[in-house]
């Protein structure tokens, strides 16, 4: 059975959240807001995620992914599609109404109406998307043949939005940090001693207490929660799918530590 329609949406939103604080923060670093900022992004989001056809980051963290409407691997057409559609069509889109806001005001307010339409049609889907649930919740994906699926099919993850949205970003922030200093050691691990004082938010844990999660089979678990007395280790979530027994050896929990 599908994710239900909040895991789908919260998948995507977390994904857009984190490439949007990213962007905002480039724009400030350098007092600028040219659309090139938005593509490059764009074009990095693309290459890692959707050409190596890997799940997103939120949507990996909610078990979805993306898929052909008929549930396979993205081929080249859905890709090609998003690359020209997604990437370039929206730098080129904002490019031209950067032009036209300065020459051409006139213009400029009749194409805002006319996106004003789109923003109609896209709630009208956005209902059809409550209704059955069965599609990605944004028109632009639909239209270029996107659907999505389970990563695991025996496997749902319907975790709350703020968590796995301060998780991922400061899990991004720990990797970015170590591809910049990965030539010293020493900075390395003073980076991770630093990310370990917030280790309640799961993901920045570089040593994984007792493997991976039994529940989900992730290797980095979400907010590490042990069980006692069996003193069995899990996503904080995942600890939650048996309350009064423990998920893995399903022995009697007497307390939850978190």
């Amino acid at each position: 059975m599908l994710n239900s329609r909040i895991c789908q949406i919260e998948g995507l939103l977390i994904d857009s959240e984190i490439k949007a604080i990213f962007v905002e923060q480039i724009k400030d670093l350098f007092k600028t807001n040219i659309p090139e900022v938005d593509l490059i992004f764009d074009f990095l989001y693309f290459r890692q995620r959707i050409a190596k056809d890997k799940p997103l980051p939120g949507q990996e963290l909610q078990n979805i992914q993306f898929c052909t409407q008929l549930g396979e691997a993205l081929g080249k057409r859905e890709k090609l599609l998003y690359l020209l559609i997604i990437v370039l069509g929206r730098y080129i889109y904002n490019r031209i109404m950067l032009y036209l806001e300065v020459k051409q005001p006139n213009i400029y307010k009749k194409i805002k109406k006319l996106e004003f339409l789109f923003q109609l049609l896209r709630f009208g889907y956005s209902l059809k998307f409550i209704a059955k649930g069965q599609m990605v919740n944004t028109l632009e994906l639909f239209l270029i043949g996107f659907q999505i699926k389970q990563i695991k099919e025996n496997q749902t993850r319907e975790l709350d939005f703020e968590l796995l949205n301060r998780t991922l970003i400061w899990g991004v922030i720990n990797k970015l940090f170590q591809s910049l200093l990965f030539s010293s050691s020493y900075l390395m691990s003073y980076c991770k001693q630093l990310f370990f004082m917030t280790s309640f938010l799961g993901t920045l844990q570089g040593e994984n207490e007792n493997g991976a999660c039994f529940v989900c089979n992730s290797a980095i678990k979400t907010m590490i929660t042990r069980v006692e007395p069996c003193k069995h280790t899990f996503c904080y979530y995942c600890s939650k799918t048996k309350i009064d027994k423990c998920p893995q050896c399903n022995q009697q929990i007497d307390q939850f530590i978190y």
